[in-house]
């Protein structure tokens, strides 16, 4: 059972007080030929009536249970039933004397489920039929007073009712608004997960450019110094054209860090095709005896910016492994634009290969830079049989 707890404080008992006060007081006003044994049986009947409609509604109402519910409502019929008996011959206006029932009609109502509700209002009404039948002039005080009582009766349900749908919507509101702070809450939380997660991205971005970019060509420059350093007394020519490269090198790093930063503040690759970035990459990249091959399959179309970054950066690792390790004589590119909604780009050289292609920086940065896209990157190779990267995202 699932009735809502109607908190109503010591207004609630007061009030019961007052009605049992009242209805006693007119029992008492209209007797004449009551006993001294009936009245004090009304005294403690009415002590009885009161302390269990006080304090044994307030543990009740804190109760869930239907049967301690159901056993209130059994003792205070049985004692309010015995008031009206022990008085019925006083009893010249029922419709004050009643009042004695009323307090049980609205706790019935907000203790119990409908068809306790329609039980205990019934056996109210029939003590008062019981009541009214036991009276001397029978029919005319039955007729007369019962369809008031009725009435009081109804009217005492209704407004009850529409009181604890009230504080059941309240109940519900109340519920509702903590169910939202505690969503607010976890949104909260959520949106610094994200932030955080935001962040982390942001920084691995980060340092995947940085070392796509301006990490190789800091590695080659250092390379070329060192060259020349180790031929700059013997054969002074040989350094002065390691140190012309290690310039060249510098100007193009500082291009790429200047393309980088723009990158960031406008469309990436200047909104040209991404065929026509990787041949103007191959067209200013120098491959020494290695014979490249570009090659475009399909038709080409627009791609995100995110994906043209994501294709050209792995372009550009590709061709950066094959120059520095691979020995190769052969480097195939292949961009492939066949299938509807996927892009597959291959990398191939005929080097000497390598043992271990996955714990480069480089490389896993080209992964993590497909797995944003929800692509694949597959990476096949092994000491003297080249080096095969194939990529394959959504378009």
């Amino acid at each position: 059972m699932n009735k809502t707890r109607i908190q109503l404080g010591n207004g609630a008992d007061i009030a019961f007080l007052l009605v049992v006060l009242a209805a006693y007081f007119a029992i008492f006003s209209a007797a004449q030929n009551l006993s001294i044994t009936k009245l004090i049986s009304m005294i403690l009947l009415g002590i009885a009536y009161l302390m269990v409609g006080i304090y044994g509604y307030r543990y009740i109402l804190e109760s869930d249970a239907l049967v301690m519910r159901a056993g209130y409502f059994f003792v205070q019929l049985i004692l309010s039933g015995s008031i009206l008996m022990i008085g019925s011959s006083t009893m010249s206006n029922l419709s004050l004397n009643a009042l004695l029932l009323l307090p049980l009609v609205v706790q019935s109502v907000v203790l119990l489920p409908r068809i306790g509700l329609v039980l205990v209002n019934s056996i109210i009404l029939g003590e008062i039929i019981l009541v009214l039948l036991k009276q001397p002039n029978g029919l005319n005080t039955f007729f007369n007073s019962l369809p008031l009582f009725f009435v009081a009766q109804i009217f005492i349900v209704f407004f009850t009712q529409m009181a604890v749908n009230e504080e059941h919507s309240r109940v519900e509101i109340n519920r509702l608004i903590a169910e939202l702070e505690d969503a607010n809450a976890h949104l909260r939380n959520y949106a610094l997960q994200v932030e955080e997660l935001a962040i982390t991205q942001e920084r691995n971005r980060m340092a995947r450019e940085i070392h796509d970019g301006l990490g190789h060509y800091l590695t080659s420059i250092y390379m070329q110094v060192q060259a020349a350093r180790m031929v700059l007394l013997k054969k002074p020519e040989k350094a002065e054209d390691a140190l012309q490269k290690a310039q060249n090198l510098a100007q193009d790093a500082l291009k790429d860090v200047r393309h980088s930063v723009s990158t960031l503040r406008s469309p990436i690759l200047e909104n040209i095709p991404l065929s026509a970035a990787i041949q103007r990459l191959l067209d200013h990249t120098e491959f020494g005896e290695m014979t490249v091959i570009f090659e475009l399959v399909g038709e080409e179309k627009q791609l995100s910016p995110q994906t043209n970054w994501t294709l050209y950066r792995a372009v550009q690792e590709g061709i950066n492994n094959s120059n520095k390790y691979s020995k190769a004589s052969n480097l195939t590119i292949k961009l492939d634009f066949t299938e509807m909604s996927w892009i597959t780009l291959c990398i191939d050289d005929d080097g000497q290969g390598a043992s271990n292609p996955g714990d480069g920086f480089g490389l896993i940065g080209l992964g993590e830079r497909v797995n944003l896209l929800k692509g694949h990157c597959e990476i096949r190779t092994e000491p003297g049989n080249g080096f095969h990267i194939c990529i394959g995202v959504p378009g």
